[in-house]
């Protein structure tokens, strides 16, 4: 589906960059259809290359982590729980909250145990 997005230049319509934002989870408010398009490229860049989701999640930030992350959980979401653990005690603020925000996001159990511990994080955002 992803593919197909790209391919015919499908998020110039406010529906496919909905479904995509929903997808993903980012909560856009609003966005333009280069973003769109970077995030789609980034997930197919992830899913096909497990290597690359494993550098994201060991030392990347931002978008890069969270579509690693998200990626590892489109194929198992058991995988990105224990993928997303060590980082909810990361150094740095950004990589915890992006942890926290995957695991808000599966709904499992698993994940839920996980997040509770950091209902005492030092930085609200987490």
């Amino acid at each position: 589906m992803l593919r197909l997005i790209l391919e015919h230049d499908l998020v110039r319509f406010s529906a496919v960059v909905r479904a995509v934002d929903v997808w993903f989870g980012f909560q856009w408010d609003s966005v333009s259809a280069g973003v769109v398009s970077k995030a789609i490229e980034q997930v197919l860049g992830f899913l096909d290359d497990a290597d690359a989701r494993r550098q994201a999640i060991q030392k990347g930030e931002g978008d890069d982590l969270y579509l690693a992350l998200w990626a590892t959980a489109f194929e198992d979401a058991d995988r990105a729980v224990a993928a997303a653990a060590p980082l909810l005690t990361d150094k740095k603020v950004e990589r915890r909250f992006l942890a926290v925000h995957l695991l808000g996001q599966l709904g499992l159990a698993s994940a839920q145990e996980k997040v509770v511990l950091l209902l005492s994080d030092d930085d609200l955002r987490v």
